[in-house]
């Protein structure tokens, strides 16, 4: 079991490093968009709707989920060139 979890990394690990050095310039721009999006969609608006609130809130996790998702190729990309 242990073998199969770790190939099974070993292979998400290659597939986060080829989607990240082929998307060089993609992922930067997608964490620090990510990061301004979780800041603004973070607190809620002033007279907010019920609606408006679940749409801030669906962006908000949108915005955490690409950031991560960046942060993740990022790491993968620059470990494989130290």
């Amino acid at each position: 079991m242990e073998n199969v979890l770790y190939d099974l990394l070993c292979d998400l690990y290659s597939i986060f490093r080829e989607i990240g050095a082929f998307l060089w310039l993609v992922w930067p721009f997608m964490f620090v968009f990510g990061l301004g999006s979780i800041v603004w969609y973070a607190h809620p608006q002033p007279e907010e709707s019920e609606a408006d609130s679940e749409r801030r809130r669906s962006r908000f996790i949108a915005a955490e989920i690409a950031a991560g998702f960046a942060l993740l190729m990022m790491f993968c990309v620059v470990e494989s060139n130290i």
